[in-house]
């Protein structure tokens, strides 16, 4: 979507900008003591089941605009996969 609107060049310095705040803030986070949890593949896809609804929600609400809501989920999926696959 972000392409559509301001182009390939943007979306790419949005995504350099994101991923090069990443470090320097979980650097700041971890100097704070903050604890990070890292979920196993279990709880992820416990998780992932438990808001299922979520999607379904939003694939009724842009179906009843008119537009192929699931369509429109697997699309989002698979550019998330090719642009972001870990």
């Amino acid at each position: 979507m972000i392409d559509n609107n301001s182009g390939a060049e943007f979306s790419a310095w949005a995504r350099k900008m994101w991923d090069d705040s990443a470090a320097p803030h979980r650097k700041l986070a971890e100097a704070r003591s903050n604890q990070f949890t890292l979920l196993s593949q279990d709880e992820l896809k416990n998780r992932v089941r438990a808001s299922q609804w979520v999607f379904d929600d939003w694939i009724k609400e842009v179906s009843a605009k008119g537009f192929d809501g699931p369509a429109l989920l697997k699309r989002a999926r698979e550019l998330i996969e090719r642009f972001d696959p870990d």
